[in-house]
């Protein structure tokens, strides 16, 4: 497991682009690292003495991980002995924890939601039930090789663990905290994406005898992310736009399933003839708003443009404005 986190490291400052490519990780020129000696241990984070805590207290992080525990040393003993065959083992465990105390590693908050300073501090939850696979004490030494994190140890439960990471860009923490997840995950370590990508996410205070920590931490600096899939959708026709151009259907059918076939170095090129294409058959009777309408829909359904989808819908509506004012001259038959 170690030398595979290794090599996991060696291939994230790889120079090779089609390693990269398929793993999804930044190459060395666009991932930047810089080893600092953050005191880390003075960074504040609010505190909350149990779950239905609202208000809470600001600490400092090292407080909060060397010391609080201690107040809850033995609801985690508890936690720790229950035996999970019980049948009442969820509601027991709930109900344990309950009464521990918890913090968020990612900001200071006000009423638990509103963020009032991020801490660019990023938690990474491996439960048993991902891990189980794994011996769990070199999972975690596996992880801590990872420059970037600097803290590792148990979670209150004992039968799985946590990170924290320092990410040296804490206003695009979701970005961040989807591409480790993704990188890991492609090395066989899931994550509970439950946690980590959201500044209020709350932490358990927990023990470990054996975690593990350092004072110096390179924070992840990650240059180019991979754009966020737009949530599932059904793939459908746009009907109506088709319908009302039946002597077209085929045609449009066509630039459609193009545009939604796109990949990312294609885009342009696939929207541009496509729009071009149908706006200068408006002459010849083609619908001009349901024919502009199956192209947008396709780029809006397409997830290759996901976070850039205005942008191509204004160069689809320029260029099938374009093509209806100067269409392609139709070819001669000889």
């Amino acid at each position: 497991m170690t030398k595979m986190m290794v090599l996991l490291y060696l291939l994230y400052f790889s120079e090779n682009s089609s390693i990269i490519e398929i793993l999804s990780f930044p190459s060395r020129s666009s991932l930047l690292t810089t080893q600092v000696e953050m005191n880390w241990r003075d960074t504040q984070v609010s505190f909350y003495s149990t779950h239905q805590d609202r208000t809470g207290q600001i600490l400092s992080l090292g407080d909060v991980l060397f010391s609080r525990f201690g107040d809850n040393m033995a609801d985690i003993v508890a936690l720790r002995s229950l035996d999970d065959s019980r049948t009442d083992y969820n509601a027991e465990k709930r109900r344990i924890k309950s009464s521990l105390a918890c913090f968020s590693p990612s900001a200071t908050l006000s009423n638990r939601t509103e963020v009032v300073s991020k801490t660019g501090i990023m938690q990474i939850d491996l439960d048993k039930s991902d891990i189980e696979q794994y011996d769990i004490d070199e999972l975690k030494e596996a992880v801590f090789s990872l420059p970037f994190v600097f803290y590792v140890s148990l979670s209150c439960t004992g039968s799985g663990f946590f990170a924290l990471a320092l990410i040296s860009e804490p206003e695009r923490q979701k970005e961040y905290a989807l591409h480790v997840f993704d990188v890991l995950e492609t090395y066989g370590i899931k994550c509970d994406r439950s946690k980590g990508d959201k500044y209020n996410d709350l932490r358990y205070v927990s023990y470990d005898a054996n975690a593990l920590y350092r004072e110096n931490v390179e924070p992840l600096r990650v240059k180019h992310f991979k754009a966020i899939p737009a949530p599932k959708r059904t793939r459908r026709t746009n009907t109506h736009a088709i319908s009302q151009n039946t002597t077209h259907a085929a045609l449009i059918q066509s630039q459609v399933n193009n545009i939604l076939s796109a990949q990312v170095g294609q885009r342009w090129h696939t929207v541009q003839s496509a729009a071009y294409t149908l706006g200068g058959c408006v002459w010849k009777g083609l619908d001009e708003y349901s024919g502009l309408k199956a192209i947008t829909d396709a780029i809006e359904f397409n997830t290759a443009f996901t976070g850039e989808t205005e942008k191509y819908i204004k160069c689809a509506k320029d260029c099938f404005a374009a093509g209806k004012s100067s269409p392609m001259p139709e070819k001669v038959r000889i």
